[in-house]
């Protein structure tokens, strides 16, 4: 009788490192996957400090888009309109639109920087965060679809800290009213002149006393 010794190889050792090697490229495949959202993050954060905003209302999910809203000038009501059904889609994209429109205003950009929001965020969001342009939200043009300006917020939007004070204007003066000429005085009526006095009258001459008789004898009490 025969005695037969199979040998069949275990798959153990090879299974185990075809396991930790695909592991390792899970874990690569998710840093490289967070890397965007990562530079998102920072971007949002530095674009939301330059608008006067806390860097961490960007990082808070829904609340980052009311506040973006809030810095752009629209309402942030208008995001209920995104729970209407067949209504809410087209709602959020003209909403994205008109909101990234409105960053790139204040920023001093051009409209070619809308695209470059809307096709590569990835991009386009750091150059706005890390750009020399500071936050202006005076040029943002509101009259385009002003309906959905937050008119219960301010619309002038913080001053950078580092912004120069306004130069203050001199108070107004109004002109005084020019004093009227005073009238002419008529001139005072000529003195009539005096009457001339009398002549005095030249006084009597006195006669001359008689002078007394030496031959008399004076007279004796």
């Amino acid at each position: 009788m025969y005695d037969y010794d199979y040998y069949y190889p275990t798959t153990s050792g090879s299974g185990a490192a075809a396991a930790g090697l695909g592991a390792g490229l899970l874990l690569v495949v998710l840093l490289i996957s967070l890397i965007p959202t990562i530079i998102m993050i920072i971007s949002m954060w530095k674009i939301f400090k330059k608008a006067g905003k806390n860097g961490w209302e960007a990082i808070v999910p829904v609340y980052n888009i009311i506040t973006l809203l809030q810095i752009v000038d629209i309402n942030p009501l208008f995001i209920l309109v995104s729970l209407i059904p067949f209504v809410g889609g087209i709602a959020d994209v003209v909403l994205m639109i008109v909101a990234y429109i409105r960053l790139t205003q204040g920023f001093s950009k051009s409209g070619g920087y809308v695209a470059g929001l809307i096709l590569l965020p990835i991009v386009f969001f750091p150059m706005l965060a890390f750009g020399k342009n500071d936050w202006d939200a005076s040029k943002i043009d509101r009259n385009m679809m002003s309906f959905l300006n937050n008119k219960s917020a301010s619309t002038a939007g913080p001053a950078p800290a580092d912004a120069p004070a306004e130069p203050t204007t001199a108070p107004e003066t109004t002109p005084a009213d020019p004093v009227a000429p005073a009238e002419p005085v008529a001139p005072a009526e000529p003195v009539a002149p005096a009457a001339p006095a009398e002549p005095v009258a030249p006084a009597e001459p006195v006669a001359p006393e008689t002078p007394a008789d030496p031959t008399t004898p004076p007279q004796t009490l």
